[in-house]
């Protein structure tokens, strides 16, 4: 019955208004028709502008006629796909309302609570400051970490890892196919979907 203003109000609205926040940073295509779990699809692509995100596109199929997303792929710069998730099987019959029912136990003492009239936005509190620079799929996030309260294995881990340096300084990279971060040596963690000169240049601004 409530929502916030800002909501929008019908799905074609809401297509808008995603289509616009993904444009500067984002090419948006489709691509064709295919099948997820014997059903037809269509493939909606998403591309990044940036040439240094690790993340080549993102792939979402469509239900050709139920419209709902079947399946997900995130495929690296690389080529290989680094993330996918499909359905296997999909039924769109109604379920039965026995479904939903809940039968409490005997002595059991069921109490009925009401939603709060206003949700809160208040932030989440913490104590360790995060600064991020850049936009869209190149944000990298730069932050605290105290080597001196990591363990055996994660010492171990750091200093498995190779070893980079710049005019920010030195310390270890930790690379994955979507994924790299920085643990410079004064403390500092760079990490982000982005190639690793990003993050030299992210730990370069003070």
């Amino acid at each position: 019955e409530r929502r916030p203003s800002a909501a929008p109000m019908a799905p074609d609205e809401a297509v808008t208004r995603l289509l616009e926040k993904l444009q500067p940073t984002t090419d948006v295509t489709t691509s064709g028709t295919g099948y997820v779990a014997g059903r037809p699809v269509y493939q909606l692509i998403l591309t990044p502008k940036d040439a240094d995100s690790l993340v080549g596109q993102v792939r979402v199929s469509v239900d050709a006629t139920e419209f709902i997303p079947r399946g997900f792929r995130v495929v690296a710069d690389s080529g290989e796909d680094a993330v996918s998730v499909s359905a296997s099987s999909v039924d769109f019959s109604r379920p039965a309302a026995a479904v939903f029912e809940f039968s409490p136990p005997p002595g059991v003492e069921v109490k009925e609570l009401t939603a709060p009239d206003k949700p809160s936005h208040e932030p989440a509190k913490s104590s360790d400051e995060v600064r991020t620079t850049g936009t869209g799929w190149t944000t990298v996030a730069v932050a605290e970490f105290d080597q001196t309260k990591a363990d055996q294995a994660t010492r171990t881990l750091l200093e498995s890892l190779p070893e980079v340096s710049g005019s920010w300084g030195k310390g270890r990279l930790l690379s994955t196919s979507l994924v790299n971060v920085v643990i410079a040596d004064d403390g500092r963690i760079a990490a982000g979907s982005v190639v690793p000169e990003r993050l030299y240049t992210a730990l370069a601004k003070r």
